[in-house]
């Protein structure tokens, strides 16, 4: 498992290569699995990535198979964040609108830099 911090949004962002890492880290994301399921273990989501965001205090635990597509990794990242952004309730105009999204799109992008940089 890897940390990297995230300034723009204080996220600290765990990445895990190894399921068996991944699913018992201290949030349980699938509660507890019994120590005979990883026997026959072949991959948790069928050769992509998945992962869970954590609020208070702002973290993305996520689990990266190494056959991940770059497709699979910005789509998994991009959910997450998501869960992490300010809601956009109300625009002003378009141009706050369109700010709001451009920033967006740069913190999934540049998160989707530094996992891929640590793998």
């Amino acid at each position: 498992m890897q940390n990297k911090t995230y300034t723009p949004l204080s996220l600290e962002i765990f990445i895990y290569t190894d399921p068996k890492e991944f699913a018992n880290c201290k949030y349980k994301p699938f509660g507890e699995i019994p120590e005979e399921y990883w026997e026959g273990f072949a991959g948790i989501n069928n050769g992509k990535c998945t992962g869970f965001a954590v609020k208070n205090p702002n973290e993305i635990h996520i689990y990266v198979e190494e056959w991940c597509t770059d497709t699979e990794l910005i789509e998994t990242v991009g959910h997450e964040v998501g869960h992490l952004m300010p809601k956009a309730k109300v625009f002003i105009n378009e141009e706050s609108k369109a700010g709001y999204y451009e920033q967006f799109v740069g913190d999934v992008y540049r998160i989707y830099c530094m996992i891929k940089e640590s793998l």
